[in-house]
């Protein structure tokens, strides 16, 4: 099921609406590991990657079971350099 939303400016008073941007990721040696309850099958569903611009590479071309943050960040640097 595919839920979409969108933000919505508030009608009178004076209310404003603010954005903070905040970029995190995990330690570099920190193993990536699917939700419980996912398989590879959830996150590389090749149906999605048909939609993918050519110059995206594929998730399923750059992460695997067992790496960690560093093996994926190379792997996905490799990928487009």
């Amino acid at each position: 099921m595919l839920c979409y939303s969108a933000v919505r400016g508030c009608k009178g008073g004076n209310i404003s609406r603010e954005t903070f941007a905040m970029f995190i990721e995990p330690e570099y040696h920190s193993k990536l590991e699917l939700p419980v309850g996912r398989s590879l099958e959830d996150t590389q569903c090749i149906e999605a990657e048909k939609h993918l611009p050519c110059s995206v590479r594929t998730l399923r071309s750059r992460w695997k079971m067992g790496m960690n943050f560093g093996q994926f960040s190379d792997a996905t640097f490799a990928a487009f350099h």
